[in-house]
């Protein structure tokens, strides 16, 4: 194979390394833009160590360090203070700190003008924009200018979202179902229209895609109305203060709307692709080659979906086993709600395979017939 298809575009490559450590230093520097005080580890001391057991037989290891902090912002700034902090080894519910961290500090005044310090909170920032900077990079040499329009569809769902927890906000969690439903509209609408632009392409997305997560959904209602929700722990979604059930249902659509938009988008997009390479291909051809796109990647799919659920439930499942839970625990507790979630998107997924093959079709179909 010929190395000019692996030719790179260097300036660019270095523009964006240089301009990417300069943000990255800005941001590391950027204490003075925060109101709340950030110190910076400068030294530190490790002290006793103590090990723990607790009724379970779980082992851990109790570390105690003296740290040694410079305050970098607010009417404290380049004052030197000492402060212990107490961690496990596992880090489960506290963090060690090591030199060059900068640390979220909240600082109490008292009468006898002594101060307490606490810190809340390791400062990320830096390590965001970094991430940050490395995908826009990575998206830009390997997509080239079509990472850009990517990107803005991201900032805008981004802003639609803040939007609409705003508006659930405001709206006191009234028809928390129907603003979701809206702002999944506006996510497909906005993410087609920069993928396809507008065309048959966009119009033939956008109604599988929005077909196939209604009907599933549709379907998770029915079933759930069936089953009075038999089986179903809503109370454990953490941190709830709201009608549990109806933000549930909101999240249902949102997971479902991202795995079929994605299938949709590519049955599309391969259907569109054969046509320009052969204007002779009938409905059933069409139909034919929609599905077997659909069966390649369904698997793939589906078993990301698989892999996303697992990895957020992960620390808290070993967590409950090696408490003393077992499974039989576990699962109404822990798992049942996320892979209701999974199958809805499932199904979602299975019925987008021939929508889209069909519409597509139609579509195609009709273009070659006028040719």
């Amino acid at each position: 194979m010929s190395l000019k298809y692996f030719q790179l575009n260097w300036k660019k490559i270095i523009f964006f390394l240089v301009g990417g450590l300069v943000l990255c230093l800005i941001v590391y520097h950027d204490a003075e833009l925060y109101h709340q005080p950030i110190g910076e580890v400068i030294q530190v001391k490790k002290l006793k160590k103590t090990s723990v057991t607790d009724n379970f037989n779980n082992h851990d290891v109790s570390q105690e360090q003296r740290l040694k902090l410079k305050i970098l912002n607010g009417k404290n700034r380049n004052h030197i203070i000492y402060l212990k902090n107490n961690f496990s080894t596992s880090e489960a519910a506290s963090l060690a700190y090591h030199s060059g961290e900068q640390l979220f500090l909240k600082i109490h005044q008292h009468q006898s003008k002594n101060q307490s310090v606490i810190i809340t909170g390791l400062k990320r920032d830096t390590m965001m924009v970094f991430l940050c900077w490395l995908t826009i990079f990575l998206l830009s040499i390997i997509v080239g200018i079509q990472s850009y329009r990517m990107l803005f569809s991201i900032i805008l769902n981004l802003v639609l979202f803040f939007l609409a927890i705003k508006i659930d906000v405001i709206t006191d969690a009234q028809n928390v179902v129907f603003i979701f439903a809206v702002l999944a509209i506006a996510f497909l609408a906005v993410t087609e229209f920069l993928i396809f632009g507008k065309g048959r392409q966009f119009l033939v997305c956008f109604s599988a895609t929005f077909l196939g997560t209604g009907i599933s959904l549709i379907i998770a209602i029915a079933v759930l109305l069936l089953t009075h929700e038999n089986g179903l722990n809503f109370e454990m979604m953490s941190y709830v203060t709201q009608e549990r059930l109806p933000l549930y249902l909101a999240g249902c659509i949102i997971g479902s709307l991202g795995a079929v938009m994605d299938l949709a988008t590519d049955i599309t997009s391969g259907l569109f692709i054969l046509a320009e390479k052969n204007s002779a291909m009938t409905f059933k051809d069409f139909w034919h080659s929609g599905q077997n796109i659909g069966k390649t990647v369904l698997g793939s799919l589906i078993n990301v979906l698989l892999l996303i659920f697992i990895s957020s439930v992960f620390p808290l499942a070993v967590l409950f086993i090696r408490n003393g839970n077992n499974w039989n625990y576990l699962f109404p507790m822990l798992l049942s709600l996320g892979i209701v979630q999974s199958l809805i998107s499932g199904i979602g997924i299975a019925l987008t395979i021939p929508l889209t093959s069909t519409l597509t079709g139609l579509v195609l179909r009709k273009e070659v017939s006028h040719e």
